[in-house]
């Protein structure tokens, strides 16, 4: 083989190893949302103590991941127009940026109402996880379209992330 066939074989493995590696980075934050469940408890003793009303109840917590999965939905045509237009990496950091924000603003929402947690934390947040979706890691790797998603994808039980996200929430809450 050529050195620069060489060269160019040794930086395709880099960059694949950078897009495996950035690509758990950005599911670690993704992954939030699958582990909701760990949190609710704690959400809504929060939501107690600031004075809910007498109707809300734990179960009214999982309209929070269904409006998470409803923004992520709606928002992932448009993810994919982003990518077109201005790239991955930049598609993938306004989709942070929007979840970001979600949360960031649900630190103000849950205090006041109950309804604006839901808009915040739910669906701002799930239309960031839909901006910022999985087709930015198969533009970084276009010839080999399946590697990235095994060990990236959280639901997939191969994943390092299917057992490390859930456990994050509830190991630093209780301790």
């Amino acid at each position: 083989m050529a050195p620069a066939a060489t060269a160019m074989n040794e930086v395709l493995v880099w960059r694949g190893a950078l897009v495996i590696v950035g690509g758990i980075l950005v599911h670690l934050t993704l992954g939030t949302l699958y582990c909701a469940g760990n949190l609710n408890p704690y959400v809504a003793s929060y939501i107690h103590f600031r004075g809910a009303p007498a109707s809300f109840k734990l179960t009214d917590m999982t309209w929070t991941s269904s409006a998470g999965i409803v923004g992520q939905g709606c928002s992932m045509y448009f993810g994919g127009v982003l990518e077109r237009r201005i790239g991955p990496r930049f598609t993938t950091l306004l989709g942070g940026l929007t979840l970001s924000v979600g949360v960031a603003l649900s630190y103000f929402s849950i205090k006041e109402y109950w309804g604006g947690f839901l808009l915040t934390y739910g669906f701002v947040f799930g239309v960031g996880m839909g901006v910022r979706h999985h087709h930015c890691c198969l533009a970084f790797s276009p010839l080999r379209l399946m590697i990235p998603i095994g060990p990236l994808f959280p639901r997939c039980p191969l994943s390092p992330l299917s057992s490390l996200v859930p456990s994050l929430p509830v190991r630093t809450t209780n301790y």
